[in-house]
């Protein structure tokens, strides 16, 4: 049916559209329509279209310019080169920049490694059982274990070595383990020459049990099945006793607890992991009431007893509805140390003596507040000693760019550590405080 009305009524909003585009193009033109021309300067650059022109017209018939000033940025790029004479160039300031002497904090970065031999460093990205070591001795590179399976319940999970000799591109399987049983759900893996006989082993936390396997070989060298309950959290390695003996230790953060087993290399392979002691702090995965925060470095000697301790948070322990910090005697689990309304973030040696120091922060309730009174507390008395404090303020945190080669880690947040600037032996660590005003 053909409709006669006239095109600007029977298309109402392309009529609109069209009028506006002539508005538009009437203000790049200097002026809107039905406005008179003004001598006056409204706005930056004179009208919306940023023209920056006055529609009045002068008297001038020979312009000149009688002057003229650059006011856009400059960016220079200096060369330096080597060349006879006194200076090749000379640069004066009136007054010299002072030496700043406030220290950096750099970014976290993975670390960069010759991973196949080849001289190219490339980022050694691992994950709680992708681990990167030198197990495999005369072959070039570096070599790579993982898990072929990391969630299931079927019995098709095999540990794996890759190497990486014939090219990052081109990994090679050196060998694979028979699957140890059904149920793997992401098993924490650290290589480490345990016994001391020169060969790295392959230390595994997976459900209900440790297993340790050969390096070079993939064969099982011992396993200690102990607990009905999930590997989920933190694992690591660290001589808790100081006899020179490195002892496995596991904090589960989903059906919680807190293990520490012996090994002993003189002993027959069977026979070498033992319990040493063990907590279990919640086994009920259906209706949890407690739970523990583990972060990336949870073993440290906080007490400069050098002997390390387990520092760590734990929500609603003593059904108090509260975070507690909680420093535990690693050889024996002895609680020392019991701060109720408080949670670590953190623990470094600030003072470069040996020893770490907790970063906390106040709590109230379940809520880790973002911003509150963090403190810089030493526990080498029998009395915690705050050493700084600020209100209103937070840690700087961030993520740790990679694992340590002692420790593993599936936990809550658990790489998550307050952010610290990476110096030498004997040099003590900068870190990063935000303070917000007190009414915000």
């Amino acid at each position: 049916m053909n409709d006669s009305r006239p095109h600007a009524e029977r298309y109402p909003l392309l009529a609109c559209l069209y009028r506006m585009t002539q508005w538009l193009a009437a203000l790049a033109c200097g002026a809107a329509p039905g406005l008179a021309e003004s001598d006056g300067w409204p706005r930056y650059a004179h009208d919306p279209a940023l023209s920056a022109r006055s529609p009045l017209h002068g008297n001038t018939t020979k312009p000149q310019t009688l002057w003229s000033y650059s006011v856009g940025g400059r960016e220079l790029l200096i060369e330096m080169l080597p060349a006879n004479g006194k200076h090749a160039l000379h640069l004066v300031a009136k007054d010299a920049a002072p030496l700043s002497l406030v220290p950096r904090v750099p970014r976290p970065a993975p670390k960069a490694l010759d991973l196949d031999g080849s001289g190219t460093l490339r980022s050694a990205v691992e994950n709680y059982h992708e681990r990167w070591a030198k197990i495999l001795p005369d072959v070039k590179g570096l070599q790579r274990v993982a898990w072929s399976h990391t969630w299931t319940d079927q019995k098709v999970c095999r540990l794996q070595l890759f190497a990486y000799d014939q090219g990052f591109d081109n990994p090679r399987l050196v060998w694979q383990s028979d699957p140890p049983e059904d149920t793997i759900f992401q098993p924490l893996n650290i290589v480490y020459d345990l016994d001391g006989d020169g060969v790295q082993e392959v230390c595994v936390a997976a459900h209900y049990r440790v297993m340790i396997f050969e390096g070079t070989t993939g064969r099982k060298e011992t396993e200690l099945r102990y607990h009905q309950s999930r590997a989920y959290g933190w694992f690591g390695l660290a001589d808790v006793d100081g006899d020179g003996q490195r002892e496995l230790i596991t904090i589960g953060d989903f059906q919680s607890h807190i293990d520490v087993l012996n090994y002993e290399p003189k002993k027959p392979e069977a026979q070498r992991l033992s319990v040493r002691w063990r907590r279990d702090l919640e086994r009920n995965i259906e209706e949890r009431k407690k739970w523990p925060q583990i972060g990336p470095r949870p073993v440290a000697d906080v007490t400069g007893d050098a002997r390390p301790e387990i520092v760590l948070n734990l929500f609603n322990d003593s059904g108090d509805g509260q975070w507690h910090v909680v420093v535990l005697n690693a050889g024996t689990g002895e609680q020392l140390f019991d701060l109720p309304r408080q949670f670590v973030e953190g623990t470094a040696d600030v003072e470069a003596v040996g020893k770490a120091e907790l970063f906390m922060i106040g709590t109230d309730g379940v809520l880790v507040p973002a911003f509150g009174t963090i403190q810089l507390v030493d526990l080498r008395s029998a009395a915690p000693s705050v050493k700084w404090s600020q209100t209103n303020s937070a840690w700087i945190c961030a993520d740790l760019p990679g694992m340590d080669a002692t420790w593993s880690t599936s936990a809550s947040q658990g790489m998550r550590q307050v952010l610290l600037s990476e110096g030498g032996r004997g040099e003590r660590p900068a870190f990063l405080v935000a303070q917000r005003k007190a009414d915000a």
